[in-house]
């Protein structure tokens, strides 16, 4: 890797390192004649039970780490999907199910080793190089590869079990449903998490709402903070719609965590809208892509925020830096990214700017 990244260093060759390789974003489309560096086998995984401490190399996925963990009674905060890289999935920030309780996935990392663009290898931490530490908790891709890292973790909730539920719910019910989540979210403990999706079921022939419900707990604690979702009526048992987020600060892992700490910039928001649209037709790229930018324009309208913030993870590509990154976190980034990587050899990913504003 070493004689690769002088050859790289000496073209200016753009590249990117991949693990897992579970992630999309148009920007990666400024990669042209560039060089991919897998680097899979880096997926080793230790645990030390009495320390609360895992470390974890740089293509590590989610999965292997619940599994690893979950065998030693322990747990920690993780994406949604487990074919997601921990690494990967985690320099955005890491949003997932226990969040509320855990916050994002970066609040349990320790420190990380981490390769540098002119190969030099160092230690991040809150006690050492502390402003990179900061850094590549929100936009880590931008500064060198994560070798291994280092993080905190948790006892295992009790018996160490989790209440799945899942819901469908016609499209006309969509109104009353935002409506009775908005309301919910103002007395929500730390233990659910609620994802919302709107699908096309071929069964029905029409658009339905399909809301999986996980609760951090006993049963039925958990039967009983999703009652609300029975009461709506459900065929069987999407973003903010502005849900008020002041209401949410007693129960948010997320907002435990000074903002000035990490580079993630959202954390006031408790819910964030996915758009995934699949089609075999490439001819209708233009036509998709319309109606997205127009459902997220109606989102924005709608999220109770001044400006598009887009978590950097779900974002297409097409967003300001500052609907990314956040106009607040932007100059010491970019004096950071200067520094660090002069010569924008980490810029395939959401680059940032070397100079701002």
């Amino acid at each position: 890797m070493q004689g690769q990244k002088r050859i790289l260093r000496l073209q200016y060759v753009l590249y990117q390192t991949t693990g897992p390789q579970h992630g999309y974003s148009i920007t990666l489309d400024s990669v042209q004649n560039g060089l991919e560096i897998n680097t899979a086998f880096l997926n080793h995984l230790s645990v030390d039970p009495n320390a609360n401490t895992p470390t974890a190399g740089g293509s590590v996925t989610f999965g292997q780490a619940i599994d690893a963990l979950y065998s030693v009674g322990k747990e920690m905060q993780t994406g949604s999907f487990s074919c997601v890289g921990l690494l990967g999935g985690g320099l955005g920030g890491g949003v997932g199910r226990l969040s509320g309780l855990h916050g994002l996935v970066l609040e349990s990392l320790m420190t990380v080793r981490l390769m540098l663009p002119n190969t030099t290898i160092i230690t991040a931490s809150k006690d050492e190089n502390e402003d990179i530490f900061c850094a590549i908790r929100g936009a880590g891709f931008n500064f060198g590869y994560v070798l291994n890292a280092t993080y905190r973790i948790y006892d295992q909730v009790p018996n160490g079990l989790h209440l799945n539920a899942d819901f469908k719910f016609p499209i006309s019910q969509v109104q009353s449903y935002y409506e009775r989540l908005d309301t919910i979210s103002k007395s929500l403990p730390k233990e659910p998490s609620i994802l919302t999706l709107f699908n096309f079921d071929a069964d029905l022939n029409e658009t339905v709402i399909t809301a999986n419900a996980v609760y951090a707990g006993p049963e039925a604690d958990g039967r009983a903070a999703v009652q609300f979702l029975l009461d709506q009526n459900p065929l069987w048992a999407i973003g903010v719609n502005r849900i008020d987020p002041d209401a949410y600060t007693t129960a948010s892992g997320i907002l435990a965590v000074p903002d000035n700490e990490t580079a993630y910039p959202w954390r006031s928001l408790i819910a964030h809208a996915l758009l995934e649209f699949k089609h075999s037709d490439a001819n209708l790229d233009a036509v998709v892509d319309g109606y997205a930018r127009r459902i997220r324009d109606v989102l924005v309208k709608t999220a109770g925020t001044a400006r598009l913030n887009v978590y950097v993870s779900y974002s297409h590509g097409d967003e300001t830096l500052e609907e990314v990154y956040g106009e607040q976190k932007l100059g010491r980034l970019a004096k950071l990214k200067q520094r660090i990587d002069p010569d924008g050899l980490f810029d395939a990913y959401h680059a940032l700017p070397m100079a701002y504003p």
